[in-house]
């Protein structure tokens, strides 16, 4: 996960990467319209966003968690498949983490 965060897109000589359901994907080719610096979707970039795609989700608390509702699967069956998949290329798998310790005033609010 720390080297994941190293591909944020920041560094203009380095692709840009997220992780989703193990997956790990150059974003690169959606950098300019959504995961570059300043877009709608860089806070994506450089890390693991599993959760906010189960829960159709933009917050900074969820980014970097596996864990969500079994009903919320196909959601993330879905955006693998439909955009990750088909749209970028898978480029290697994100080694099992721990989850950071959610603090319970975050985990009300999901």
């Amino acid at each position: 996960l720390e080297e994941l965060r190293g591909y944020d897109g920041r560094d203009p000589s380095k692709p840009v990467y997220l992780a989703l359901s193990g997956t790990v994907f150059d974003v690169s080719p959606g950098a300019e319209k959504f995961y570059g610096p300043g877009k709608s979707y860089s806070k994506f970039a450089g890390r693991d966003i599993t959760r906010n795609t189960a829960m159709f989700s933009t917050k900074e608390s969820d980014l970097d968690r596996f864990d969500y509702p079994e009903e919320k699967q196909k959601a993330v069956d879905k955006s693998y498949q439909r955009t990750y998949m088909r749209k970028y290329s898978p480029v290697g798998t994100l080694k099992p983490y721990a989850q950071r310790p959610i603090p319970p005033e975050e985990e009300d609010a999901s």
